[in-house]
């Protein structure tokens, strides 16, 4: 599974809009939808706190 599927897969389990996703990361809705899309992939600093997110959010 590809690292944009994973991540639009982990978001949705969550019940968690781009929006969320975004604000906790302090990048824009842009970003994520490209990153969900593949045709960006977030940096090193983001992925570490998509997975340090806490329990209720996407990393979880």
């Amino acid at each position: 599974m590809t690292i944009s599927k994973v991540i639009k897969q982990k978001r949705i389990e969550k019940q968690l809009t781009q929006e969320d996703i975004a604000e906790m990361l302090l990048v824009s809705k842009k970003t994520i939808s490209n990153w969900e899309n593949g045709r960006t992939i977030p940096d090193t600093e983001n992925l570490t706190e998509l997975g340090r997110s806490r329990p209720s959010s996407i990393g979880g």
